[in-house]
């Protein structure tokens, strides 16, 4: 649904690109890692809040079945410097 790229000013090696899929089947329950623990919510309840500071910004559009490629870049304390969201036709 979604491919990023994500640049962190102060910390380059923290830079990464990731892909986002949709999916409404699979097997198992989710794990939590060090970054989060999976809990379930209606879509009028995420908890963006709680997110990192993107996440407004493409979450919604892709729930709503956007594809998007997107670049963010991170300044200090999570701050989003710049950012360039586009809808594009699939990958």
């Amino acid at each position: 649904m979604a491919q990023f790229e994500f640049r962190y000013a102060p910390r380059p090696g923290w830079d990464q690109f990731v892909s986002v899929f949709l999916t409404e089947d699979w097997e198992g329950e989710p794990g939590e890692s060090e970054e989060m623990s999976p809990a379930w919510f209606g879509i009028h309840d995420i908890p963006f809040d709680d997110m990192w500071p993107d996440d407004p910004f493409w979450l919604p559009r892709v729930l709503d079945g956007e594809s998007l490629r997107a670049r963010f870049v991170f300044g200090e304390g999570d701050e989003i410097l710049e950012q360039d969201i586009k809808a594009v036709s699939g990958f």
